[in-house]
Parts: structure tokens; C-alpha cells; sequence
């Protein structure tokens, strides 16, 4: 239930209270995969990308086949830019090397190499 209101404010905005019913049901239920997977898209919403993460591989310590906390570690890192640690993160969940950081990390390596080059 606090999963599903986690996601319910999170809908409407209320990131802080939804990040509060996440670590509450961490807290109730340490053992709860997606309570941990959960707080890895919210970097989208506003939340520290350390934070999600953490959660993430709190995650996947718990579940390490859990698709969910995988391509949400993926999204965290695409955030940050570290394009071919969430193609290995998105590999490991299921979109495989086609998924959707595929491109991004190959302009970032492109660039890379052109201005080592250049």
C-alpha cells in the first residue's frame, strides 16, 4: 500500500512525501525488492541520483535478477551521463544493448575520441 501511494504522489507532485512512504516501508520492510528498486526512478522526480542508486543496489543485493531495480540503476546513471555504465545496467535487465542509452553512449564515446584526436 505505501508502494502505491509512494507512486500516487509521485504522480501529482509530491515528490517529498513519496520519498518519505518509500524509506518508511524500507524501514517496515527491509526485505520489500521494489520498496529498494522504487527510489531508482526518482531521480526523474527530483531525487538525488545517489540516493536512487543506493536504493537500486540495495536491490539487486536482495534480487539481483529484479528488472526493475536494473533498468532504474540504468536510468540513474543515464542521468549522470555515464552512458556505457547504463548500457551494462540495461543489459543486464532485459533491454540489452539496443536499449534506449545505446545511441548516448556511442556520441559520448565519439566525442571522447575526437577530442583526445583533435
Amino acid at each position: 500500500m505505501l508502494l502505491d501511494l509512494s507512486n500516487l504522489l509521485v504522480d501529482t507532485g509530491q515528490t517529498r512525501p513519496a520519498v518519505a512512504c518509500l524509506k518508511r516501508l524500507v524501514h517496515l520492510e527491509p526485505g520489500n525488492v521494489d520498496a529498494w528498486a522504487e527510489p531508482g526512478r526518482r531521480p526523474v522526480h527530483g531525487r538525488p541520483l545517489q540516493e536512487g542508486i543506493t536504493s537500486c543496489h540495495e536491490a539487486i543485493a536482495r534480487d539481483a535478477d529484479n528488472v526493475m531495480a536494473l533498468y532504474n540503476l540504468a536510468l540513474a546513471y543515464e542521468h549522470l551521463g555515464r552512458y556505457d555504465d547504463a548500457l551494462v545496467w540495461c543489459a543486464k535487465s532485459g533491454e540489452g544493448a539496443q536499449g534506449p542509452f545505446a545511441s548516448r553512449a556511442g556520441t559520448a564515446r565519439a566525442g571522447a575520441e575526437t577530442g583526445r584526436n583533435g
